[in-house]
């Protein structure tokens, strides 16, 4: 099975035998359908982390639409994808994220998101165009979401 079918599946399973499930964290390309899934499988989710992913600018606007009761969103160090923007096609969350992304933000208890300007991990991801080797440095273990960091 495909990498990104586990994932899908996964998000299914977690759905349908975990009612109160609350806390994700993810770490892989988030996409529209991977939004949709957890829309649609997890729509009492109140935490999520997409820290150090790449993440769909699409799919990040589906999932605030679609997600109500989302509390937390973790966006530090992501490469926002989006198809408007000139080659290479990426930008910071901070410079991607448009005024109806930011008023959805606004409702939420905690919305994290870095200044590309000023934080070195983000600089590392822009020099090496997001090659940089987050499993290697520890990026996904050191979440910003206290709960969901793992020392």
């Amino acid at each position: 099975m495909p990498l990104a079918l586990f994932e899908f599946e996964m998000v299914k399973l977690i759905g349908a035998h975990c009612k109160n499930f609350s806390e994700l964290k993810v770490f892989c390309p988030f996409v529209v359908g991977f939004a949709k899934t957890i829309a649609t499988y997890i729509p009492n989710l109140k935490v999520l982390s997409l820290q150090g992913s790449l993440v769909e600018k699409e799919a990040l606007v589906y999932l605030l639409n679609n997600t109500k009761k989302l509390e937390v969103l973790n966006l530090c160090h992501c490469l926002i994808v989006d198809e408007g923007l000139p080659a290479p096609g990426y930008a910071y969350a901070a410079l991607a994220l448009d005024m109806s992304i930011m008023e959805r933000a606004s409702e939420m208890k905690n919305f994290l998101v870095c200044n590309a300007d000023y934080c070195h991990v983000c600089q590392l991801m822009f020099i090496t165009e997001g090659n940089s080797g987050w499993s290697d440095i520890g990026i996904w273990r050191r979440d910003m979401v206290s709960t969901l960091a793992a020392y």
